[in-house]
């Protein structure tokens, strides 16, 4: 429970995630869509580095942040199954690049 005048307030992690109820699922999945594509950016900016969920979610939204500190958590659980991203042994995030096959390397 969350006094009147308290600085905190009590935040429902679904609606955090994908926005109001009276907003058309439509418009959830395309919201979902897009922080999904600038997560990828913020990893694919230093390929190989660890991210945990939280300083994801500070990089991309501070006021989200704020409200729920773990906001793109369920985000980078979604890339993780989608085989977009990978997670070190530390269960930090990771955007590795494709391997290129050297010149003269036979495959």
């Amino acid at each position: 429970m969350v006094k009147k005048g308290s600085r905190y307030r009590v935040v429902d992690f679904e609606q955090s995630l994908v926005g109001t109820a009276d907003e058309p699922v439509a418009d959830q999945r395309e919201r979902t869509n897009i922080m999904e594509e600038e997560i990828l950016q913020l990893l694919q900016q230093s390929p190989g580095t660890p991210f945990s969920a939280k300083e994801v979610g500070k990089r991309l939204d501070r006021e989200q942040y704020r409200e729920n500190s773990n906001w793109a958590r369920p985000i980078l659980e979604g890339l993780l199954q989608q085989k977009r991203i990978s997670t070190d042994a530390s269960g930090y995030y990771i955007f590795k690049m494709k391997e290129t096959k050297k010149l003269g390397e036979i495959s």
